[in-house]
């Protein structure tokens, strides 16, 4: 399987984050732990099968430097209804 991690831009609204996935959790995790970010900052609401991680806007450059590819937030759920629906 092919690991793809996708980042957006933070914005205001978000208090700052960024949202970050992946097609598969466990490398999202390994991912998200090289960056410095903790299991807390994870989240899967039960029922919306959305798993994603909110990255403090400070770690975008990071991610990006890391392998994360930077999108536009509409492509990070089009990625997840593909992957996870």
């Amino acid at each position: 399987m092919d690991n793809t991690i996708l980042i957006d831009k933070p914005r205001e609204s978000w208090k700052w984050h960024s949202h970050m996935v992946s097609n598969n959790i466990e490398y999202l995790h390994q991912f998200a732990e090289k960056l410095g970010i903790g299991r807390h900052k994870f989240s899967n609401k039960k029922g919306k099968n959305r798993p994603h991680y909110d990255v403090p806007k400070w770690l975008l450059e990071k991610a990006i430097e890391n392998g994360a590819v930077l999108v536009q937030s509409e492509e990070i759920i089009i990625f997840l209804k593909e992957h996870f629906e």
